[in-house]
């Protein structure tokens, strides 16, 4: 029986809490890890709500695969100073998908398990590896021709139908339409807004949108402007981009762009027909086109006036000769129209005195012939009278029935068949002194 106690107690198992566990790593860790570390990872997300404490998320990547992760905290004080010091170095806020050095230390608790709390990120690491990619950037547009494409495209004569990729709240672009408003009197462009992000994440994929939608009908423009505007230089990584640049690269018509910044030229800026830097320049080039424009219509229309006025002096000169030669021509053909006028007036007398006699005579002629025909028309129809007369005569139906001829008549009409008689029928037959009535047997 002792010996069974004896087995069963060497053999029962310690049993932790899973809180004393976590605690006892959380002592090994505090105790050994007591340093703070230069440490390199991509900050795949930033994980920053309402401005409060962020909560990174890190990676290192050995090709496309993840070979670690971990968790970090940033408290909110802290994060408003490295913020701030990254934006002026950088030119770029804190955000996603970005390479960092920071320094950090080594945090666990059994709530929240192991993080590391950042206490500095060196802006300059970030700056170096987004200048790194800046240069491959252009060395594959180099490559592929396309730095200088968009350059080549002819320039336009005056930029009257105008596509602009901005956002009304833009404060660029209130400015650019604050410029052209003022010269609103004398040059009216039609200005399009296609809207799109200017910065952010959102930046790139919006902005191509928004090209690729102008380029459907690119024909009915004459350049595209972005106008990002204010004067900040954060948030300008997007304009490095190598989809935003080709696009630009390729496009038909001009790009201008005014994205309101004056330190290094962006990818973009590089690419594009014209960079204005900022959106009241970029206005101000618009209306030079217009005042250049105006001023050459000016000095062509005075050309014009001097050329006309020369012109018509030296044809008022050349009118005046040919109106005096011309009046002495006329006057020496009308003498000559005049004489020769009265020698066909002369002949045309004798031609027509001639010509009256000539039918006057043939009138008399034509006069008696027409008397004797006249005659012998009437002497004819008289002849046909007479035998017309005759025949009335001999066809008259009282003369006939003095030859012995009757007419019978049946009800008022006369009997031409015997066929229209019946018996019974009631006939009256007329002769020359009288008339008969029968009936029909």
């Amino acid at each position: 029986m002792s010996y069974l106690c004896t087995i069963m107690e060497s053999e029962e198992k310690k049993i932790f809490s899973l809180y004393q566990l976590l605690e006892s790593v959380e002592r090994m860790v505090s105790k050994h890890y007591i340093n703070q570390y230069w440490i390199r990872a991509e900050m795949i997300k930033l994980n920053r709500y309402q401005e409060q404490h962020c909560y990174p998320e890190f990676v290192e990547k050995k090709g496309n695969e993840i070979i670690a992760d971990i968790r970090g905290i940033i408290w909110s004080s802290t994060f408003d100073t490295i913020n701030q010091r990254f934006k002026t170095v950088v030119g770029e806020p804190l955000k996603d998908n970005m390479k960092v050095v920071m320094l950090v230390k080594l945090d666990y608790t059994p709530k929240r398990g192991l993080m590391l709390q950042i206490l500095d990120i060196d802006p300059t690491f970030t700056l170096g590896d987004m200048m790194l990619e800046k240069s491959h950037v252009l060395a594959g547009l180099e490559t592929e021709g396309l730095m200088r494409k968009n350059k080549q495209l002819p320039a336009f004569l005056l930029p009257r139908r105008i596509a602009i990729i901005s956002v009304v709240s833009s404060k660029g672009y209130q400015d650019f339409n604050n410029v052209l408003s003022t010269f609103s009197e004398h040059y009216r462009p039609y200005c399009m807004l296609f809207t799109a992000a200017l910065q952010g994440d959102k930046a790139v994929d919006s902005m191509i949108n928004a090209f690729q939608t102008i380029k459907k009908n690119h024909q009915l423009f004459d350049v595209v402007i972005i106008l990002r505007g204010g004067g900040s230089e954060v948030g300008l990584t997007c304009y490095d981009d190598y989809r935003l640049a080709a696009e630009i690269a390729n496009f038909p018509i001009p790009v201008l762009t005014g994205i309101g910044h004056s330190s290094n030229e962006t990818i973009a800026e590089m690419v594009a027909w014209k960079n204005l830097i900022t959106p009241t320049d970029t206005a101000y080039h618009i209306i030079n086109y217009f005042k250049t424009a105006e001023k050459e219509i000016q000095v062509l229309a005075q050309k014009t006036v001097t050329c006309a006025l020369n012109y018509l002096n030296e044809k008022s000169n050349k009118v005046q000769q040919c109106t005096t030669s011309l009046q002495w021509k006329t006057q020496k053909q009308i003498k000559l129209n005049k004489v020769a006028l009265e020698n066909q007036q002369f002949r045309l007398n004798f031609c027509i005195n001639l010509l009256i006699s000539s039918q006057k005579n043939t009138l008399n002629l034509t006069a008696h012939q027409f008397q004797k025909l006249a005659l012998y028309f009437l002497q004819k129809k008289e002849h046909q009278l007479e035998m017309t007369s005759l025949r009335i005569t001999i066809t008259n139906p009282q003369q006939l029935l003095r030859q012995g001829y009757s007419l019978t008549r049946k009800e008022g009409k006369i009997v031409q068949s015997i066929h229209d008689l019946h018996s019974g029928d009631r006939i009256i037959t007329e002769i020359h002194d009288g008339q008969i009535e029968s009936i029909v047997q």
